[in-house]
């Protein structure tokens, strides 16, 4: 099952689904775009993640996510950026993203992490739920303003670069214009549009 939503951003291309459809699949958690939302029982914090999204055409094997806790400084978030599976970040390098134009670099939280490797698992839904394994995913995470977020919702062109150990990953942040049916259809699965939701959970609390 490796690399299973990697498959299923290639048959996003095919417009062969419909907005109910993709609903029903990635409204589920561990998809891309899935967002959670918990409240310690310990010290009543709110912890707020989105699952990484899609980029690009939605085949790409690097997706950014977003996480925001209580406990984190006013106006602070944190990106993350996951690898469809086993592969090192260079550790103490920053996430390049280029925003209409404008290179901005965001720091790791961890300058000394290359990345964790876990096991992913999502629920598929049907008659009855069922956990499936999607095998290897590496995250790294990013601290990021709350004002860098925005900008990168609101441009019209976003590039992000993640450097790996032994070379780099640059990818649009907008949706190709070969995925912009399915986008139109149910947008939040890409990082893009699922940033903007994100935000509004955040905002809610």
């Amino acid at each position: 099952m490796k690399n299973v939503i990697g498959f299923l951003g290639i048959a996003l291309l095919s417009g062969c689904v419909t907005t109910t459809t993709l609903k029903d699949t990635y409204d589920n958690p561990g998809w891309p775009g899935y967002i959670t939302s918990t409240v310690s029982e310990f010290d009543n914090k709110h912890d707020i993640s989105m699952e990484p999204a899609y980029l690009g055409d939605a085949t790409s094997l690097f997706r950014l996510g977003a996480r925001w806790s209580d406990r984190f400084a006013d106006g602070k978030y944190v990106l993350v950026a996951e690898w469809g599976g086993a592969k090192n970040f260079d550790p103490d390098s920053s996430l390049g993203v280029n925003i209409d134009g404008e290179i901005t670099y965001l720091q790791p939280v961890d300058s000394s992490q290359y990345g964790v490797v876990s096991e992913k698992s999502v629920i598929s839904k049907g008659l009855m739920d069922v956990a499936v394994e999607m095998g290897n995913q590496t995250h790294k995470q990013y601290w990021v303003s709350g004002q860098i977020l925005g900008k990168m919702i609101n441009a019209q062109k976003v590039v992000v670069r993640v450097e790996l150990l032994d070379t780099y990953w640059e990818e649009r942040l907008e949706p190709t214009s070969d995925a912009l049916p399915t986008y139109n259809k149910y947008p939040y699965i890409w990082a893009k549009a699922g940033f903007k939701k994100f935000i509004a959970n955040v905002k809610s609390i």
